[in-house]
């Protein structure tokens, strides 16, 4: 659907430049509401469109989390990659100087009488400024990470807690990843317990922060049951394993060894804080059932599924208010 979307976008942009010439101002209409229409049906295709990664969807993902825009996908990439934005643009900074001197030199061709030269140089100049702003914007956008990420196929480094923002995304380096087969309430995310509200998705954050803090992770990207790499926000889809350090006392004794972890997302499901998220490649369901066996982590609690919990807010908002939960089957986890 990309390369659809980008076909229409050209064609719109072409039939809006066709719609300039002189003519008669209704077939002038006409191909400008066609360029309108090809232009319209480009961002439709980017909406629907599950694999694509962008700036629309950070802005939904925005508007979503406007009570805390701190929790939001845009925000922590800013706040994560923002300084990487001078690395990316300040080596240009030698093209644009020269394209500001060229256009300096343009500028000083039309110092004549009447407009023929101004006709001429004035949409070069404007063209100059566009394609400055449009290199440093494209950069700025590269330079926070957003869309696809480098088609790297394995991640390895050390994580601190500060590195993992809820029960199953978390930074590995300078990348962002989505822990395949494995979904966790989300940050804001609340259940409740013997009439008690609690807020599962800080406690979903605070064990996977537990789990990999300190700890050398090593990720691999996976493809999930339609085949793809990606989740909508552009971020890898992955298996991850983790080796936490040997832990000594006071004294600088070792009091326990390596602390192993074959598969961060099957150890999230197993110990009551995540729920099997589908997928050819990963199953779950032996660890799934070992968690409800045990009563662990956040089995004993009832709230929506993560997956309801983020895209029916009909039913987020009524189970916030009143506790009230869906009739149809699937759309809850824990003991509802």
């Amino acid at each position: 659907m990309t390369a659809w979307s980008a076909a229409l976008l050209v064609l719109g942009l072409f039939l809006f430049l066709g719609s300039t010439r002189q003519g008669r101002l209704s077939i002038r209409a006409a191909i400008w509401s066609c360029g309108s229409a090809a232009l319209v049906a480009a961002v439709a295709l980017v909406a629907i469109d599950g694999e694509h990664s962008g700036l629309f969807r950070a802005a939904i993902d925005l508007i979503e989390n406007w009570r805390d825009p701190s929790q939001s996908v845009l925000a922590q990439s800013l706040s994560r990659n923002g300084p990487n934005i001078g690395r990316f643009v300040l080596p240009l900074l030698d093209l644009f100087l020269l394209l500001a001197a060229v256009l300096g030199l343009l500028t000083a061709l039309a110092f004549t009488r009447g407009e023929r030269i101004e006709k001429i140089v004035r949409p070069m100049a404007i063209g100059l400024i566009g394609a400055i702003a449009g290199g440093v914007l494209a950069l700025s956008v590269v330079g926070t990470g957003f869309g696809a990420p480098v088609a790297q196929r394995t991640y390895s480094n050390f994580v601190s807690a500060s590195d993992v923002q809820d029960g199953d995304t978390f930074w590995i380096g300078e990348t962002s990843v989505r822990l395949l087969g494995a979904d966790a309430p989300e940050g804001r995310q609340i259940c409740r317990r013997a009439g008690e509200v609690e807020q599962c998705g800080q406690q979903a954050r605070d064990h996977l922060r537990g789990l990999l803090n300190n700890a050398l992770v090593t990720c691999h990207v996976r493809e999930n049951s339609r085949g793809r790499t990606r989740e909508s926000f552009g971020r890898p889809l992955v298996t991850c394993s983790a080796i936490r350090e040997r832990r000594r006392d006071d004294a600088g004794r070792i009091t326990q060894g390596p602390e192993r972890i074959a598969d961060v997302a099957r150890k999230m499901i197993a110990d009551g804080y995540a729920v099997e998220f589908r997928s050819n490649q990963t199953s779950y369901l032996a660890a799934a059932t070992r968690s409800q066996n045990l009563n662990a982590g956040l089995t004993t609690a009832c709230s929506l599924a993560p997956s309801v919990w983020r895209r029916d807010t009909s039913a987020r908002s009524a189970f916030i208010a009143s506790g009230a939960l869906p009739d149809a089957d699937g759309k809850t986890m824990g003991a509802c």
